[in-house]
Parts: C-alpha cells; structure tokens; sequence
C-alpha cells in the first residue's frame, strides 16, 4: 500500500504539502533541519551500501493514535553491509492554529515594494502602477539621472 505512495517525486511533493498543511509553518525549519541531520548521517550511511542492489529503504508515515496532533516519520534501511537494520523516526507536533506568510520568491520577480505601496516593473525596466489611481512613489528618496 505505502510503497506506491514514493515512487514519483510529485507524489512526494503532495505529501510534503499535506505535512505542511497539518503541522503549520513554523515548526518546519526546525523539523527540517532535525531531518536533515538525519538524511546526512543516513547519506553517510548509504555510501556504504552493499554493490548488489539488494538495498531496501522502507518509510512509514502515521499519526499517533493516542495524540491525533503527533505524526511519526519511521524510515527504516535494511542492505547486506550493514549489521542490522537502521531505523530512524522522526516526530512533528500540528500546529492547529498556523499563521501562513505569503512570501514570493520568483525568478524574474517584477513586483517591487516602495514604502507601503506595490509597483510593477515594466518590461522597457519602467516602474508602473500595480493598481488604478495609484500614485506615484516619492521620488526624493531617488538619485534623479540626467536626460
């Protein structure tokens, strides 16, 4: 059942966001980087694989049964060269209340920000109205070029 769930990176992705989604932005820099000390020593681990392609990497995803608010991230890797399986599980905690920040981060991001008013950049590189009637931002604050 689980093992068709990771054999396509959107497949991840969508779990990526459903986690997101349940536990709330601000325990995920945390959680993150508690799972990347993880990954790396795994990664450490994984190098030292046996060449036989026989490596089978299992990861269970569940919530805990007695607290519906805990997920549980259990990844275990079962190969030839190691001794036995190594197992490692990781817990996040749902924020039932998560403040979302919008926050775009875009190549080629043509919006600018001036004081507390929103602009386009034109694709001629001329600053223009991102709504009507907007004025214009004060130009005290910049260098004026010589035409």
């Amino acid at each position: 059942m689980f093992a068709d769930l990771f054999d396509s990176p959107w497949k991840i992705l969508i779990v990526a966001i459903v986690i997101i989604v349940l536990f709330g932005s601000r325990k995920l820099p945390d959680a993150a980087r508690s799972l990347g000390k993880s990954m790396r020593i795994l990664k450490t681990e994984v190098q030292g694989l046996h060449e036989d392609n026989e490596t089978v990497i299992k990861e269970r995803i569940f919530l805990d049964k007695e607290k519906p608010d805990l997920l549980h991230d259990e990844i275990t890797v079962m190969d030839h060269a190691l001794t036995h399986p190594w197992t490692v599980t990781k817990s996040y905690r749902r924020e039932r209340n998560a403040v979302w920040l919008p926050n775009e981060c875009a190549e080629d991001n043509r919006h600018v920000i001036i004081g507390k008013e929103h602009y386009f950049i034109s694709a001629d590189g001329l600053l223009m109205p991102a709504k009507k009637d907007q004025p214009p931002p004060d130009l005290r604050y910049f260098r004026q070029s010589k035409k």
